[in-house]
């Protein structure tokens, strides 16, 4: 299975909705009712790091998935060659 190639505006929108259920998923383990404080809380300069760090995350998850797929396409091109070459003699 292949990952998703997603777009920078995309990886944008789900990078921020991963931060929310973050803090969604520690609100709900704490059983705090209301999300007023974590906004209060909330420091911009941090915010846009950790979700920096979360876009990176993705693009490293999809090269590794694009070099991965590289790897399996040039492996069975090779098998094919091979198959070519033994089927020939």
């Amino acid at each position: 299975m292949s990952i998703q190639q997603l777009s920078d505006r995309v990886l944008d929108a789900v990078a921020e909705d991963a931060m929310n259920k973050a803090f969604l998923v520690m609100q709900n383990r704490l059983g705090v009712e209301s999300g007023d404080f974590a906004s209060s809380w909330v420091m911009p300069h941090e915010i846009k790091k950790f979700k920096s760090w979360l876009i990176a995350y993705a693009h490293a998850e999809m090269n590794f998935d694009l070099e991965e797929q590289r790897r399996v396409a040039r492996k069975e091109k090779w098998s094919k060659y091979l198959e070519g070459v033994m089927n020939n003699e």
